[in-house]
């Protein structure tokens, strides 16, 4: 139960921070390289790979896509003219992500809060970076995306 909690604390932590342009890149990053390098991780909170097929998809989709969206991030972070599209992809990423995890949660009603803490975590990110994208848009003469 211990490892649940100190992943949760620490997944609660990177989606939490993950608005601060700075380290939003690093973050999804050493996520992607750590899921990446040892998809084993997952075991911690119960999401184990039965085969060579599904470990190759843990590390493509947890380590993979957190890579790329770290690369993105980056890139974001040293053009500001990005900046409105990163926290796009952060409202609808996240956004989405949090709405499946509460679907997921009434549909298939799990044991323990981590899921909870999650689904809290991404959901409370995206509307921050909803919030920020609202006042990023404000300052740009009317230009939205």
């Amino acid at each position: 139960m211990c490892s649940h909690w100190a992943f949760c604390c620490i997944y609660v932590m990177h989606e939490t921070l993950a608005n601060c342009s700075h380290d939003r890149r690093l973050r999804f990053a050493g996520f992607g390289v750590a899921f990446l390098v040892r998809p084993s991780i997952l075991e911690r909170v119960d999401v184990k790979a039965r085969s060579a097929r599904a470990t190759t998809e843990l590390r493509a989709m947890y380590g993979g896509m957190e890579l790329g969206l770290g690369a993105f991030f980056l890139v974001a972070a040293l053009r500001p003219e990005w900046e409105q599209a990163a926290l796009m992809a952060q409202v609808l990423g996240l956004g989405a992500l949090a709405a499946s995890r509460v679907g997921g949660i009434v549909r298939d009603r799990p044991r323990g809060a981590l899921m909870k803490a999650l689904a809290i975590a991404e959901g409370g990110t995206a509307l921050l970076a909803g919030v920020a994208l609202a006042k990023c848009g404000a300052g740009t003469n009317g230009s939205r995306l």
